[in-house]
């Protein structure tokens, strides 16, 4: 008979894994509220604004936010590489030295190393992801100049 191997769960990760989620939400919230309030001020300071002065708005917000979005690929990016290289190293999904917030079957072997190989599909997109953004802002820092 086949036995199922199992990675237990941590309860305390369980637990802090919550909390640093509904920390998120907030702080999401909170900067979106912010997010809101600096681009109406950018909106009135630019609204009876000559057209020049428009244009480098324009250009510095667009640039920012492509960089923004290019730096939040780029820290994907590296946290999905990291997850592939534990997934290989050990030929096991989820590694011994993960924790998890609820009890799984562990992958060896071929399965595994599939989903690695389905990460590292998602790592490139990632990457890829943070060159447009990256082409992006260059793209509005020459276009808008």
């Amino acid at each position: 008979m086949n036995t199922v191997e199992m990675h237990a769960a941590d309860r305390g990760y369980r637990k802090r894994m919550g909390l640093w989620l509904v920390f998120a939400l907030v702080l999401g919230t909170c900067l979106l509220w912010w997010l809101a309030d600096g681009l109406r001020g950018v909106a009135e300071a630019l609204g009876d604004a000559d057209d020049a002065r428009k244009r480098e708005g324009v250009r510095v917000l667009l640039s920012a936010l492509g960089l923004a979005v290019a730096v939040c690929s780029m820290a994907v990016h590296v946290a999905i590489r990291r997850r592939v290289r534990d997934i290989l190293a050990f030929d096991a999904l989820p590694p011994p030295h993960w924790r998890t917030v609820r009890d799984v079957r562990v992958l060896r072997g071929a399965a595994a190393r599939a989903w690695a190989r389905r990460l590292g599909w998602c790592r490139d997109a990632a990457a890829l992801s943070s060159i447009t953004a990256i082409a992006l802002a260059a793209w509005a820092w020459w276009h808008y100049a």
